[in-house]
This record gives C-alpha cells, structure tokens and sequence, in this order.
C-alpha cells in the first residue's frame, strides 16, 4: 500500500518523480526502466543516513521500479523524495525515513555545495543510525547497502552521488 502517492499516474520518488509506475519486479522490461520518465523535483528532501563501522558507512537504497539488475540514473539512492504542498522539509524528510527505511532517526539539516546548483533544490539532512539499525524497506526498493564513500559513484546521476560525497566530507564522526 502506497498511500503517500498523489496519484497512481505520478508517484514520488527520492527528488524525482516517475510517471507510470509499474511495480511488478518479475517483468521489467527495457520499455520500465526509461529513465526519461523521472523528473526531478523542485522540492525535494535528501537524508544522507550514515552509520560507524570500520569506515563510515551510507545507507543506499536501490529502487525496484526499474528492475532488480538496473544500475542506472536513479537506480541507487539515499532515502529522500519530494515535498508534500505546504510540508515543510523537516517533516517531509522524517516521513520519506519511516516510509521507505522504517527507522526514526535524529536529522540534522547540512548543506551541500552540489544541493543548491541549477535546478536541484533539496533540503538536506544527515542522520547517524545505530550500527544494528533494522531497515525494512517500502516496495519502493528492493534491497539496501551500508556503502564506503568511495562507492558513492553508483548514484546516478553524477551530481547525486557527488552531494552524498560532499555531505559525508562535511562530518566530523568522532
């Protein structure tokens, strides 16, 4: 049940949107996995979820619209999406968390250099989990990785990956 999409034609996705959804994973076809159909959003919220390990670690999550061997632009995320009409970014940023992770985290606003740039206006947070953080996934994704920051480049497009970076630069987990 997806109760947070306005509608089943649009629905959100980590600051994008993509029209025509198909939720089916068994039979993705090259024709589901037209990236063209995102449109990034105007109003978007980013939680770049990190955690302590032998490195930093950052929670990504791969979405199941395009098929579970898609690589692709938008294929690997951070937990985020678009803003309601009036929600304010603290609020939007804490559900698109529970809904698409099921954790409750401290969020703290950053800044990004990359966020701000051309058209991407994104709210930004940063949230610390727990190293035995349980996430359970919306049918959004498919599946999760705790990823270095070298690992970053999956996140397509480049400037995605490269506001995750930028973000993780600016922690100080001591």
């Amino acid at each position: 049940m997806n109760r947070r999409y306005r509608s089943p034609r649009e629905r959100a996705l980590r600051c994008a949107s993509v029209r025509e959804y198909t939720p089916t994973r068994a039979s993705q076809t090259p024709e589901s996995r037209d990236t063209s159909r995102v449109n990034e959003s105007q109003r978007g919220v980013a939680i770049v979820v990190w955690r302590r390990s032998r490195t930093v670690e950052v929670l990504l999550l791969h979405r199941s619209v395009f098929g579970a061997d898609f690589e692709g632009d938008w294929a690997w995320t951070t937990p985020g999406g678009e803003r309601r009409t009036g929600e304010r970014p603290r609020d939007a940023a804490e559900r698109e968390l529970s809904e698409e992770t099921g954790l409750a985290l401290a969020l703290e606003p950053t800044t990004s250099e990359i966020a701000p740039a051309g058209e991407h206006h994104l709210a930004v947070y940063v949230a610390e989990a727990p190293h035995d953080a349980e996430v359970r996934l919306s049918d959004e994704h498919d599946r999760f990785e705790w990823v270095r920051r070298e690992e970053l480049s999956r996140c397509l497009p480049a400037w995605v990956g490269a506001m995750y970076a930028n973000v993780l630069d600016g922690l100080d987990p001591m």
